[in-house]
C-alpha cells in the first residue's frame, strides 16, 4: 500500500480577509494569537495511531493563496481531506470545498460544532459536487466515526448525500476515553514548523503549546459555548436528547501527566491547558501538580473561581509552574450570576483572586456585557471599576452574544433582542443583541470604554512595558490592542 493510500491531509483555507482570521478551537472569536486547532491535532494522531499517514496544510499560518493552497493539496494526492469547521470559518469553508472538488479525487470530511448544527447547509452549499460520497459531514465526537469511516466505509453519525437526498445517519453517543487518544501531534514536523508563532502574551517563554485532556462541563450557563471539541459533541447530543448535555470526560491524572512530559520533550517551555473545567477534581489536580512541577515548564488554564478557594490547590498549582488563569466570571454582580444560572458564588471570585496574586499566579479575568437583559450600564461600570481595585493586570471584555445552539440564542430570539441573526459575529466589536435600557450602539461603546479605561491607565502602562521581553512581544501586543481598540464599523457593516 501506497503513503498516497493512507496519507490524510488536514486542511485549514485560505482567510478571504488576513486581518480577521477566525479561531478555529475555541470557535467563537477571530484571532488575536495563533492557536493549535486541537480539534484536528488530536484526530490526527488518533488516525496516526491506527496507521495513516497524516500532513497538515495551514493555509492561514503560512499566508498561502487560493491557488497555492489548491495546488498544495494536488501536490499530495491524499486518501482523504479533513475539515474542522466552525461559524466563523463557515462562508469560506463552504466557497473554497467546491474548488477542492474539482481539484483533487478524495473526499472531504468536515467536522466541528457548525457543521454538527447545520450540516445541510455545507452539502446543500456544494450540491451535486457532493455527490458519490464526495462530502461527508461528521456530527458530534469525531475520531471513532472518521476511522471507521477510513477502514470500513462506515457512517455513524454521518450527514452526506445518498442520491440526489441528504441522509443523516444515527450517532452512537460512546463517549472516546481520553486515554485512547495519543498526543504525538507536539512533534509532528508541521506542528514543530509552524510552533515559532503559536505566541501568547501571558507566558514570558515561548512559544506555547496547547493540550486538551477532557471533554464537557457538567454546568449550564445559559450563554456560554465551550470549545469546538466540547460544543459539538454537546450539538448533537442534543439532537436526540431534548436539553440535556453528555456526560463529561476527563483524562486520568496519568495520562495528563505523560501529555506534559511530551510537551517538554518536543521543547516547548510553555502550554495553556484549553479544558472548560480542568480542576475540577481535587485529588486529580493535585496529583497532576506533583507529577508535573520537576519539569520546569510554565503553564496555565481555564477555571470557574470556585475551584481556586483552596489554598492546598493554589500553592501546588504556583509549585507546579502554573503562572496563569483564565477566570470566567462575566459580572460582579451576585444578581446578575444568578439571572445566567452561572451556579457562582461571588465570594468566591473575591477568595480565589487576591490568593492568585498571593502565590504569583496571575489571573486572567472574563467579562460579558449584555448576558443578562436586567444589567444596567452602572452595573457594567462598576464591574470596571471593581477589577481596578482588585489590582489585576488581564481582563477581556466582550459583548454577550448569542450563538447558535445555546439557550441564549433561543431566549433573545423569543424577547426579541436579537437584532442581528447572522452569522457574523464579533463579540469585541459588535452587539448582536439591543435591550431598550441598553442599546447594540452603547454596548459597543461601553467596550471600548473598558478598554481604554482599564488599560489605558499610567500603572496597566508600566506594568505592560515591563513585561515585554522582545520586540516580538511589543509588536504582537500592538496588533492586539490595534484590534481591540479600532472601532472598523465599515468593515463589520454596522
Amino acid at each position: 500500500m501506497s503513503e498516497t493510500d493512507t496519507l490524510i491531509v488536514f486542511i485549514d483555507p485560505p482567510a478571504s480577509d488576513r486581518s480577521l482570521i477566525p479561531e478555529r478551537f475555541a470557535g467563537c472569536s477571530y484571532m488575536l494569537y495563533p492557536l493549535p486547532d486541537l480539534a484536528n491535532l488530536y484526530l490526527l494522531s488518533y488516525l496516526e495511531k491506527h496507521g495513516f499517514q497524516t500532513e497538515i496544510v495551514n493555509a492561514a499560518l503560512d499566508n498561502l493563496t487560493d491557488k497555492q493552497f489548491l495546488n498544495r493539496l494536488a501536490e499530495l494526492k491524499p486518501k482523504a481531506l479533513i475539515l474542522h469547521s466552525v461559524i466563523l470559518a463557515k462562508p469560506a469553508d463552504i466557497e473554497i470545498i467546491p474548488k477542492i472538488l474539482s481539484t483533487i479525487q478524495a473526499p472531504i470530511l468536515v467536522h466541528g460544532p457548525e457543521p454538527t448544527r447545520v450540516p445541510e447547509e455545507y452539502l446543500s452549499s456544494v450540491g451535486n459536487a457532493a455527490y458519490n460520497e464526495r462530502l461527508l459531514i461528521f456530527r458530534g465526537e469525531p475520531e471513532k466515526n472518521i476511522l471507521n469511516y477510513l477502514q470500513f466505509g462506515g457512517k455513524d453519525g454521518v450527514s452526506l448525500f445518498e442520491g440526489d437526498q441528504i441522509v443523516h445517519h444515527p450517532h452512537t453517543f460512546a463517549p472516546i476515553p481520553i486515554e485512547e487518544i495519543p498526543h504525538t501531534f507536539h512533534f509532528h514536523p508541521t506542528v514543530k514548523r509552524l510552533s515559532s508563532q503559536f505566541l501568547n502574551a501571558k507566558f514570558p517563554k515561548q512559544p506555547v503549546a496547547a493540550m486538551l485532556v477532557s471533554r464537557g462541563c457538567p454546568f449550564t450557563c445559559s450563554y456560554c459555548v465551550p470549545n469546538s471539541v466540547s460544543f459539538a459533541r454537546e450539538l448533537e447530543y442534543r439532537n436526540t436528547h431534548t436539553n440535556q448535555k453528555p456526560k463529561s470526560v476527563y483524562a486520568k491524572a496519568e495520562r495528563v501527566i505523560d501529555e506534559f512530559k511530551t510537551i517538554k520533550e518536543a521543547g516547548y517551555p510553555s502550554v495553556m491547558v484549553m479544558d472548560d473545567q480542568f480542576l475540577a477534581s481535587k485529588t486529580r489536580t493535585l496529583n497532576i501538580c506533583e507529577g508535573i512541577q520537576s519539569l520546569g515548564l510554565q503553564w496555565g488554564c481555564l477555571s470557574r473561581p470556585d475551584f481556586l478557594g483552596d489554598e492546598e490547590i493554589v500553592a501546588a498549582l504556583a509549585k507546579s509552574g502554573c503562572i496563569s488563569v483564565d477566570i470566567g466570571i462575566e459580572t460582579l454582580s451576585q444578581h446578575l450570576l444568578d439571572l445566567i444560572d452561572k451556579r457562582l458564588d461571588l465570594r468566591t471570585f473575591y477568595e480565589a483572586v487576591p490568593l492568585l496574586q498571593r502565590y504569583g499566579v496571575e489571573p486572567k479575568i472574563n467579562i460579558l456585557f449584555g448576558a443578562s437583559e436586567e444589567e444596567t450600564e452602572e452595573d457594567i461600570i462598576r464591574t470596571v471599576d471593581e477589577l481596578i481595585r482588585l489590582k489585576v493586570h488581564h481582563v477581556m471584555f466582550a459583548i454577550a452574544t448569542p450563538f447558535k445552539g445555546t439557550p441564549f440564542y433561543e431566549q433573545a430570539k423569543e424577547k426579541n433582542i436579537l437584532i442581528d441573526d447572522s452569522d457574523a459575529i464579533d463579540p469585541f466589536r459588535k452587539s448582536m443583541i439591543s435591550y431598550p435600557h441598553l442599546s447594540a450602539d452603547r454596548l459597543r461603546k461601553l467596550i471600548r470604554y473598558a478598554y481604554r479605561r482599564f488599560y489605558l491607565r499610567p500603572s496597566q502602562f508600566f506594568y505592560r512595558l515591563k513585561s515585554y521581553r522582545s520586540w516580538t512581544f511589543l509588536k504582537n501586543d500592538a496588533r492586539v490592542v490595534m484590534n481591540l481598540f479600532i472601532h472598523r464599523q465599515n468593515r463589520r457593516g454596522e
